[in-house]
């Protein structure tokens, strides 16, 4: 009897998972598709609305006085935009990714508006339409449709039933990066819930958070419960047979791997005799692509310029006024063939940072303790004060940085970052020698949102009372502001 159990033990083990957990799924209902869908088409349509709005207030009837009636009645040509998006794979559009949801909405407004524009003239319809609107709504579609998009998915991201649930298969390092990937990218529209491992008996409960449902054998009950989509690491699967398997029952398999630093937007499959083929393509290196990039690049500079120039030159007269020295920062920065050139950015932090840090952390031990855990302070004295809020919320957040100044919200708006383009680096970066964000945690990477901005703000006017209040018989006239500012606080 004892070997008999003992047998019956073994044949289990071998057959089934380690261990049987429940499934964290139900089946998703019959209506969460389409209510993604249409909830995309009246995005969709709201946007293309407002571009259309818009272009008809900026043209159409202040210089060419048209009647709002001729322009409603082209309604029905949404159906061709929204038909296009389809096609393009936009409904929902899951898994794409940034770059080539903008790429796909791109090539649909220009196909759709050119469409347009050729239907009224070449049909002779009886009202005369103006090109210009048309060439305006078209520009302003280009950047209304995907920031509507954008904001739904921000909103609808909250919703339970609005992601599509996907399984990973494996335990790899390429299965590691995936997750948080997935679970933080609104755009994506990925919702992992498990990991199926054909070594189960092997793995712990939980992976990176997800629990690990058991091996490939529950790919049938885990399709059952409605995911169609499974994310595969290669590494994790043992022959074609395995592939084959995970096929019958899942309508999609996305094998991940990572690529380092690598460009993966835009690459294209190539399938080179059965050996697979994944081409990465640098298009600045034909001159048509070139001439178009640098248009863009003056046409939007000049435009940034313009707005921004009054907001610039406000923080700029702010700087002089809170700190002795110049209101710019410039750093070097190498861009085309090696070419160096020098980017202004509004001064963050006083001339002599270097010092004020070090001295503070000589004279403060539990500040030092902190600067040493993350390289960061969270009352920072080399900051200047208001405009040191742009800092905080900066996206690149390196360690021990004593630069004057910092990478900011308004750094980008200089014309000779425009001008040479976002791919311009550091020298120290572009000779391989800056750290790498992968070992820094994944809260001090993102951008804070209106919540965290608002105490930062608070945070810098309580910096600018103090400031004020240590420095008043350098500061002359600033009496009354200090006043109000400890009034608002």
């Amino acid at each position: 009897m004892p070997s008999a159990a003992g047998s019956s033990t073994d044949e289990r083990s071998s057959n089934a998972p380690f261990f049987d957990p429940p499934l964290p799924l139900v089946a998703a209902a019959w209506w969460t598709r389409p209510a993604r869908i249409g909830t995309l088409i009246l995005s969709d349509v709201l946007a293309l609305f407002v571009a259309g709005t818009a272009a008809y207030l900026l043209w159409a009837l202040p210089v060419r006085n048209m009647e709002p009636g001729m322009y409603l009645g082209l309604w029905p040509i949404l159906a061709l935009f929204i038909l296009g998006y389809a096609q393009a794979g936009l409904y929902p559009g899951f898994g794409l990714g940034p770059v080539e949801t903008f790429r796909r909405f791109s090539l649909v407004m220009l196909f759709s508006f050119t469409i347009l524009a050729a239907m009224t003239f070449a049909f002779k319809l009886p009202h005369q339409y103006s090109r210009i609107t048309f060439g305006i709504a078209f520009l302003l579609s280009i950047v209304v449709v995907p920031a509507f998009r954008y904001l739904t998915l921000a909103v609808t991201r909250r919703w339970a039933w609005w992601h599509q649930p996907v399984v990973l298969v494996g335990t790899g390092s390429s299965i590691l990066r995936a997750i948080p990937t997935l679970q933080e990218s609104p755009l994506l529209g990925y919702r992992p819930f498990g990991i199926l491992s054909r070594r189960a008996a092997e793995s712990p409960s939980e992976f990176a958070g997800l629990p690990v449902l058991g091996g490939l054998e529950r790919a049938a009950e885990v399709a059952g419960k409605g995911v169609s989509v499974a994310l595969i690491d290669p590494e994790s699967l043992e022959g074609r047979s395995e592939l084959d398997a995970l096929q019958q029952h899942f309508r999609h398999l996305l094998v991940i791997q990572s690529y380092g630093s690598l460009p993966v937007e835009g690459v294209q499959i190539r399938n080179l005799g059965g050996v697979l083929g994944v081409e990465f393509s640098n298009n600045l290196l034909e001159r048509r692509n070139r001439w178009v990039k640098r248009a863009l690049d003056l046409g939007l500079g000049s435009l940034f310029l313009v707005v921004f120039g009054p907001l610039i030159l406000a923080c700029a007269l702010w700087v002089k006024v809170m700190s002795r020295g110049p209101a710019f920062f410039y750093q070097e920065r190498v861009g085309l063939r090696g070419r160096r050139f020098l980017v202004p950015k509004i001064r963050t932090m006083q001339p002599n940072a270097h010092e004020e840090l070090e001295a503070h952390l000589a004279s403060d031990p539990i500040m030092r303790d902190e600067w040493e855990r993350s390289f960061k302070l969270r009352s920072d004295p080399r900051i200047i004060p208001v405009i040191g809020v742009f800092a905080s919320a900066a996206v690149e957040r390196r360690p021990g940085g004593h630069e004057p100044g910092r990478p900011t919200a308004l750094s980008g708006l200089s014309p000779p970052t425009l001008l040479a383009g976002n791919a311009s680096a550091s020298p120290a970066r572009a000779a391989g020698c800056n750290r790498s964000l992968a070992g820094y945690p994944a809260g001090r990477q993102r951008r804070p949102g209106p919540g965290r901005l608002r105490p930062l703000l608070r945070q810098e006017l309580v910096r600018l009372a103090g400031y004020i209040r240590a420095r008043q018989n350098d500061l002359c006239g600033l009496e009354r502001p200090r006043c109000l500012l400890t009034r608002a606080l």
